[in-house]
């Protein structure tokens, strides 16, 4: 995340000072995990520093991500409960972020 906000402010410095950094979609997250809390609050932490919104609900990890992108298909198009439940979610981020958009 710091070399994006880096790359952000490179490109609002040398190219487009309106340019802007979004809210934070946390993508293939396993809350089960002691690594993947930790990640997340520390994920968390340095967002509020720096002014960003992690949208939630966050994406988990599901095994119906990885095998939709290797079918080449959209969530929309694998067409299992799981997937549509995906595809709401990010859909809803989606809205979010054109909602906030100036």
């Amino acid at each position: 995340m710091a070399l994006l906000l880096e790359t952000i402010a490179n490109v609002r410095a040398y190219y487009n000072p309106h340019l802007a950094a979004g809210p934070v979609i946390v993508n293939r997250h396993d809350q089960r995990t002691v690594s993947g809390r930790t990640w997340m609050h520390e994920l968390c932490t340095v967002a509020a520093e720096r002014g960003l919104d992690v949208l939630t609900p966050v994406i988990p990890r599901k095994v119906v991500l990885a095998d939709a992108v290797e079918a080449a298909c959209g969530l929309d198009e694998w067409g299992t409960g799981d997937a549509r439940a995906l595809g709401t979610i990010y859909e809803g981020h989606l809205d979010t972020i054109l909602a906030s958009r100036p």
